[in-house]
């Protein structure tokens, strides 16, 4: 299973950025996203935007680590934050 759509099923992997079509509308590209995915290569090729209104980047092995974490826990971010607000 190609490991950038393990969370959706049936989804086409696109390996290249010329197979992006031009989109006439939000709703258009919603839809074509909604069925297709990046590939591994693609997404390893993609530079990081610095921009003060975006997050910080982390590296995609922590946030699958932290995931799995989280997954093996059975701890999601609603129990987290009721536990971390209830202990102030």
């Amino acid at each position: 299973m190609n490991k950038t759509s393990r969370f959706a099923t049936n989804l086409i992997t696109v390996h290249s950025l010329d197979d992006v079509p031009d989109f006439a509308t939000e709703a258009e590209e919603a839809d074509f996203w909604g069925t297709h995915t990046l590939s591994d290569e693609l997404l390893e090729q993609a530079s990081h935007i610095e921009d003060p209104l975006l997050p910080p980047r982390v590296p995609r092995s922590d946030s699958r680590s932290a995931f799995r974490l989280r997954l093996r826990s059975g701890c999601g971010p609603s129990q987290r934050r009721s536990a971390w607000t209830t202990s102030r």
